[in-house]
């Protein structure tokens, strides 16, 4: 007889059935099956944080049913997902009126916004702004760069991203634009993945053609030294 996989569990999804990985993240093997959960601050490539909360699904496990992030939700046996209840429309609806507030001028949050049904918003307005404070820059430094040289600071109304010294460096890959687009389509700039298909791996002579000692933190020596598994090499 067959060992059981202890790693395999069985979840639904609107009432079907499908396999996953225990403890994988929800959001990823909702989306193997191909269906559509949007999200901003989830990257497959770095740990999940829940910081955009667009990711909403409503999740039933025995009795308890409950709104929750799925990026950073891990999956469980016997798990029920929901993906667009009325719960879960109407607290998507307001997340990106608020990221609209937040971010008025971050492409990719308004065209995912109008694909949703939102186009305004009532909150006041940050002008100018293009970070949503999803953090994703400071993972991308800290897991793949292996820099960690950006971070949070303040709280709040005051929290955002800063550099050391909370200098401006133009060798810095997430200080520079909005937050949202650096992994997806910012004009002028690209993500290249080393080894999956979300991008074409770049010629030998572009990683190596880049500019080292830029920064104290980021350089092209760190940038070739993570190109192991899956990194990516941003131009």
């Amino acid at each position: 007889m067959a060992e059981k996989n202890e790693n395999k569990v069985s979840f639904k999804i609107d009432g079907r059935s499908y396999e996953g990985v225990k403890g994988e993240s929800l959001l990823a093997a909702i989306r193997r099956y191909g269906y559509e959960v949007p999200s901003l601050c989830y990257h497959e490539a770095v740990s999940s944080y829940g910081a955009c909360r667009l990711c909403l699904v409503e999740v039933q496990e025995g009795r308890r049913r409950k709104l929750t992030t799925s990026c950073n939700y891990p999956l469980q046996d016997g798990i029920e997902v929901f993906l667009d209840t009325e719960k879960v429309v109407h607290n998507r609806k307001m997340v990106f009126k608020l990221l609209l507030a937040m971010a008025p001028e971050a492409q990719s949050v308004r065209e995912l916004a109008a694909d949703h049904g939102v186009i305004d918003t009532p909150f006041e307005i940050n002008k100018g702004n293009k970070c949503i404070d999803c953090g994703l820059c400071a993972r991308v430094c800290k897991e793949i760069v292996e820099a960690d040289a950006i971070g949070f600071s303040g709280r709040g109304l005051s929290k955002q991203m800063v550099s050391p010294y909370d200098e401006a460096n133009e060798a810095c890959i997430g200080l520079r634009g909005g937050l949202p687009d650096r992994l997806h389509r910012h004009e002028g700039r690209k993500w290249y993945s080393l080894d999956s298909s979300l991008a074409p791996r770049p010629a030998d002579e572009e990683v190596q053609g880049l500019r080292p000692s830029l920064c104290s933190y980021l350089s092209a020596q760190s940038l070739r030294r993570s190109d192991q598994d899956r990194t990516f090499i941003f131009r």
